[in-house]
């Protein structure tokens, strides 16, 4: 997977949870101490993969290891389209049509 639509898709399933403070990137929304929590987090979990050593399943045997697996770096770019994004969505979930099933969850942050 590209890793630029990867970390987008990332950046954009983290602004919900998104605190006031010091932004890790100039006119950005996530603070520093939060993007450097994240990254080590997935780049420790990614070398796992990376280096043949994830367990998989319960019989305790690894995962291949992978052939280029990059580090995670983030791009502000990237987390400045994604708060544009965030910006147009609407703040409450459209009702479910008659007769279908709940489709959306609404959440409190």
């Amino acid at each position: 997977m590209d890793t630029h639509l990867l970390l987008g898709f990332l950046v954009i399933s983290l602004l919900p949870f998104l605190c006031k403070g010091a932004p890790y990137c100039t006119g950005g929304e996530t603070e520093k101490t939060d993007v450097e929590q994240f990254l080590e987090t997935l780049n420790k979990a990614r070398s796992s993969i990376a280096s043949g050593t994830q367990k998989h399943g319960p019989d305790g045997k690894t995962l291949p290891h992978a052939k280029n697996m990059q580090k995670l770096s983030w791009n502000c770019e990237l987390e400045k389209k994604a708060v544009g994004l965030k910006r147009s969505c609407p703040d409450n979930a459209p009702d479910a049509p008659s007769g279908n099933a709940l489709l959306y969850s609404r959440y409190s942050f």
